[in-house]
């Protein structure tokens, strides 16, 4: 009896937000908030909560969904909310309609000062600070700052 057929449940590994892989959760001011690919990877949700564990009972709000067709309308994975620079940002992959495993990073950014509230607007495709980064398969991806530059 062995594999993952015999999975037991246990307070350790049980998911903290069922049904939501490649979850982030990053706090500003007192409140929490959560992102995660949903099961269809056709669009970006957040929760918000004043404590990390009502993430798991918060309400799920819809910021972004897949385009029909072409660039960012197939396998829209791994969303990260980020507050840089005084604005909200969020990372994500998603892959065209010609070419589904042609996964590049994108960025989309609210337009006001709340994220649960306030649109977002797509930026683009990351662009690399060379010819090679984000020119091929990319997931995954998180940003940070270092020494005060930005990196991803």
């Amino acid at each position: 009896m062995s594999g993952i057929h015999n999975f037991i449940q246990t307070a350790v590994n049980k998911p903290f937000i069922s049904q939501r892989a490649d979850p982030y959760v990053c706090e500003k001011d007192g409140i929490y908030y959560f992102t995660a690919s949903v099961p269809e990877y056709d669009r970006i949700i957040l929760r918000s909560a004043g404590k990390l564990n009502d993430l798991v009972e918060a309400s799920e709000k819809t910021v972004w969904t897949k385009h029909e067709n072409g660039i960012m309308s197939q396998h829209i994975w791994a969303p990260e909310l980020h507050y840089i620079m005084g604005g909200w940002y969020i990372y994500f992959a998603a892959s065209r309609t010609d070419d589904i495993w042609a996964l590049r990073p994108y960025v989309l950014r609210c337009t006001g000062d709340n994220p649960m509230e306030d649109p977002f607007e797509e930026l683009g495709q990351m662009q690399g600070a060379d010819d090679f980064s984000f020119q091929d398969f990319s997931l995954d991806m998180t940003v940070f700052p270092y020494e005060e530059r930005w990196y991803a």
